[in-house]
């Protein structure tokens, strides 16, 4: 019955992250995967060798792949030969076959959300903590080493002692702020991991930036980035995440006070909000490699909080200027980075309520605090970039 209603659970979560998905197309395709669950037999891992052949489900936005990118590769580092690594993913596609098509660490990726003609060893699934979907106890036993099999244990005592913090990302954020932990290192329950010593971690680029570069007609570390919209699946334009466009508007007429020459570079999707007085507008236009070259080429990216300092930060380890309304910037925010968020609120209201992001808990409005972050603040922190 446990194992039954963890995977409801889970199942339930997926779908509530995916774009699009309303409660009446939920509900059909929850019971089709009632149907199938009853009917299925207990699976049994096909594979016979030495090797725990592991199945592993990244899930959520392309910062939670980033995450889940460092936390697989750390994952490997740990467990060695006595583990392979098969990733499924069902959508960021481009981010997927990026982090991980043909890389020494990764057996295979595969673009689907499970695993259906192989049955493996072990399912794992990841949006903030490891979710043990399946797992052949007795291959495991057999073939595991005893530190890989200890690993399991914790994982799986763990995600049946602590049901909420699976189901609650506030909660999950709180408890990990406790234990010492970020975003970055949240999975790495105990620190088994030692994900937080971990430096040597990045997302891989293509070799040919440089000509990504000349495609747009930019020079490395001569141009700056702004970025204004959320993830994918926060579309809505009254997301309070966002930080007013006249405030970027403003900004870019200060920096060019500052260092005139300097190209100002407006990038993301192109229903994302124009910033009209930038140098080159990008929105829509790039793919996610060229994306990626482009952001670590910059001198300085300027964004509210969101997918693309994360990407940064593992791309280069270069500052960016974030800003930060309702999430929290010390479980968020890089060490490199300038994190500001208001004078009269820290943020941290992220997930207490479900539509944290369209409206302020403190003011039962679609705009937040994120009004008090003045462009004098922001031009302050970035005037050693400038110059």
């Amino acid at each position: 019955m446990q194992q039954y209603l963890e995977s409801l659970l889970e199942k339930i979560r997926s779908l509530r992250s995916r774009s699009g998905m309303t409660p009446r197309k939920v509900i059909p395709k929850i019971i089709f995967w009632n149907i199938k669950y009853l009917l299925k037999y207990t699976p049994r891992s096909k594979f016979k060798d030495n090797t725990i052949h592991i199945a592993f489900i990244p899930q959520a936005g392309i910062g939670d792949f980033t995450f889940a990118a460092k936390y697989i590769y750390c994952l490997k580092k740990n467990f060695g030969e006595n583990i392979t690594i098969d990733i499924f993913a069902d959508h960021h596609f481009e981010a997927a076959e990026c982090f991980w098509q043909g890389k020494k660490h990764i057996n295979h990726l595969f673009f689907s959300n499970t695993p259906k003609q192989n049955v493996y060893d072990c399912e794992i699934a990841l949006l903030r903590f490891p979710a043990i979907r399946y797992i052949d106890k007795k291959r495991v036993s057999q073939v595991g080493t005893e530190h890989f099999k200890q690993y399991l244990e914790l994982l799986s005592r763990f995600q049946i002692q602590n049901p909420l913090l699976y189901h609650s990302d506030y909660l999950g954020r709180c408890y990990s702020l406790l234990h010492g932990r970020t975003r970055e290192n949240q999975a790495d329950l105990e620190n088994i991991l030692n994900m937080s010593q971990v430096t040597d971690f990045y997302i891989p680029l293509p070799e040919n930036d440089e000509e990504t570069l000349g495609k747009f007609g930019i020079k490395e570390n001569a141009y700056i980035i702004i970025q204004t919209g959320s993830g994918k699946h926060f579309r809505n334009e009254n997301d309070i995440r966002q930080w007013p466009v006249k405030y970027y508007e403003e900004l870019i007429e200060k920096i060019r006070k500052i260092n005139p020459s300097i190209p100002i570079i407006q990038i993301g999707e192109a229903y994302h909000k124009t910033v009209k007085n930038t140098d080159i507008n990008l929105l829509g236009k790039t793919s996610f490699r060229e994306m990626l070259a482009i952001l670590k080429g910059a001198r300085l990216l300027i964004s509210q909080e969101g997918g693309l300092p994360i990407l940064r930060h593992f791309i280069s380890r270069k500052p960016s200027c974030v800003i930060f309304g309702p999430t929290d910037r010390n479980f968020f925010g890089f060490s490199e980075n300038s994190n500001l968020s208001a004078s009269n609120c820290d943020g941290g209201c992220e997930w207490i309520l479900d539509n944290w992001y369209q409206t302020c808990i403190k003011t039962g409005k679609n705009i937040g605090c994120m009004k008090y972050i003045l462009t004098e603040k922001v031009i302050e922190s970035i005037k050693k970039q400038l110059i």
